[in-house]
């Protein structure tokens, strides 16, 4: 006979491994499934050092109750765990006032009560340059940045304190309902549940085959500067920021925190790669895909020293941005939440929240409509 639990939680990074935390913390027998090796790890969207946190969400104001909570959760586990997760520092915008940055950020802070304010004189002065005079720069004190494999690290290491149950280098091949119960099965082996949670990351289309014409995948760069000047560090409470020149590049960057240097990117929708399938992606980073970046870097942070080192990510990115969060079309109890479409980290201990909600058979705290799967349906 297979193994029974209350849930199974298939996939094990930010959302899958808050998940299991978010049970496991409930008492709920519940069982984690990885197809790595390890979690976090290099392959997929959870790494690469650092993610900014941002409360005035550009994305919709929608989203400024969760990322509230989520900050709420951050820091329990922090506490619970006797471990730094998440660095309040703020955080500051710059762009033409009509940049979508700069707009739809304000509009999401008016909605819930978000202040912003001026950053034309703050410390950014002493390392950007070549700001345009007619750049709006504003500043939000209630972000910051979360150090990223230190926090998946904790979630799962506190739902395994809280008797939750994990096994990696297990590839998921099929769901099936079996009576009041949903059997998972691997190659060489199975396990069933009351309800089972899927967080497939950029491998959502080879666990659900609808989602094959819903979501897609892209490669993404990150890039690492040295601090010669040590303007950029966290010890000197450099902000992390973002900047909208135009409409097809957003970059950002965030503190220096260790040896490997300040962080770098183009959040830019139209930037990404696509890839057929996540096994596609290409790791070696070519100087094409670091040259937006450089040039930047070069323009307006001429004291930042030279590139270090490139990673390359994955985004899983729905048609609008927004989160894929519901229940399979046609197994009830098999709840997936997908396409964070490169925004969804941040949110990892309020979705595991949700997804527990789900599981259990509750009700979800919030308005899931804006991530319902029905969205794409004509």
């Amino acid at each position: 006979m297979p193994s029974s639990y209350d849930v199974i939680v298939v996939g094990l990074g930010a959302i899958g491994s808050a998940s299991l935390y978010a049970l496991a913390r409930r008492g709920v027998c519940v069982f984690g499934l990885e197809k790595q090796a390890v979690s976090p790890h290099p392959h997929g969207s959870s790494h690469g050092q650092t993610r900014i946190l941002r409360v005035a969400y550009q994305e919709g104001a929608h989203y400024i109750p969760l990322i509230r909570r989520s900050i709420e959760l951050w820091r329990e586990l922090e506490k619970a765990s006797n471990t730094e997760l998440f660095q309040q520092s703020g955080i500051v915008y710059f762009g033409p006032e009509d940049a979508p940055l700069i707009s739809d950020t304000i509009a999401a802070a008016r909605a819930h009560n978000v202040r912003l304010e001026s950053a034309a004189n703050d410390l950014y002065s002493d390392v950007f340059a070549n700001i345009p005079a007619s750049w709006l720069a504003i500043a939000e004190s209630e972000g910051g940045y979360l150090y990223l494999e230190k926090s998946i690290e904790t979630l799962l290491a506190s739902a395994c304190q809280n008797r939750a149950s994990v096994k990696f280098n297990t590839d998921v091949t099929s769901y099936a309902k079996k009576g009041s119960q949903i059997e998972v099965q691997w190659a060489n082996g199975m396990a069933r549940a009351d309800a089972v949670i899927v967080c497939p990351g950029p491998w959502a289309a080879d666990q659900f085959s609808f989602l094959d014409k819903v979501l897609k995948v892209e490669s993404r760069s990150v890039h690492w500067y040295t601090d010669d000047t040590g303007h950029y560090s966290e010890s000197a409470q450099f902000r992390p920021f973002a900047v909208q020149p135009d409409n097809d590049n957003l970059f950002y960057g965030l503190p220096r925190i260790d040896a490997r240097g300040v962080k770098l990117g183009n959040h830019g929708r139209k930037l990404g790669t696509p890839l057929r399938r996540p096994q596609d992606i290409d790791r070696h980073i070519v100087d094409v895909d670091r040259r937006d970046v450089a040039e930047f870097a070069r323009r307006h942070l001429p004291t930042l020293g030279d590139h270090r080192q490139s990673n390359t990510c994955m985004y899983t990115m729905s048609p609008d941005g927004n989160f894929l969060i519901d229940q399979h079309p046609d197994i009830e109890n098999l709840f997936f939440a997908a396409g964070m479409s490169g925004h969804g980290f941040k949110f990892a201990p309020v979705l595991g929240e949700i997804m527990a909600d789900l599981a259990l058979g509750g009700i979800a705290r919030y308005d899931l409509a804006p991530f319902s799967l029905q969205r794409f349906e004509s």
